[in-house]
């Protein structure tokens, strides 16, 4: 059993340090402590949980301070490519095809700044960019034919104005 276990000592913060709003209780009976954020939390977000120990904090019976603990957990995964055609060093791809990227959840940002097709030069490919939600499905689809026995390369960018999910807006890992 210990004493001490209060919102000041069993703290729960955002990544940027932030305390998140909770009540927090103590069962004795149990040994358990319990902290119950004010409102839901953020999906896709990262928090650290902190059990502090001292003298006017968490201690035994005895008055032996806890040994301060802190550990931290993601909300919720962020969205991930599930698929995509062509391939990855596809060889003999129709020249009339279109690059297609499945997303592992619902996303935004889908647009011909986010999802880009580059020839071996570096240059950016003119194109039509749209996105199915249905399918979470984004396809680019070139204004002209490929050149045949080119290699190119499709990239996809995350971020807070790149490609996120709907829930947070938390970036598209690929």
């Amino acid at each position: 059993p210990v004493t001490g276990v209060s919102g000041t000592s069993f703290r729960l913060t955002t990544a940027a340090g932030a305390a998140v709003p909770a009540a927090v209780t103590y069962d004795a009976a149990t040994r358990r402590a319990t902290l119950n954020p004010s409102a839901n939390l953020a999906p896709d977000a990262r928090y650290t949980l902190t059990l502090i120990g001292g003298a006017a904090a968490i201690r035994d019976a005895a008055g032996n301070p806890l040994v301060t603990r802190t550990w931290s957990f993601t909300t919720g995964p962020a969205p991930t490519v599930t698929g995509r055609s062509p391939a990855i060093g596809a060889t003999g791809v129709a020249v009339t095809s279109n690059v297609t990227a499945v997303f592992s959840e619902p996303g935004q940002g889908v647009s011909g700044t986010t999802l880009r097709l580059r020839n071996p030069a570096g240059t950016v490919i003119a194109a039509v960019v749209s996105y199915n939600a249905t399918t979470r499905t984004a396809t680019l689809d070139p204004n002209a034919n490929l050149a045949a026995r080119t290699r190119y390369t499709a990239s996809l960018t995350g971020g807070a104005t790149g490609i996120r999910d709907t829930a947070v807006g938390t970036s598209c890992r690929r």
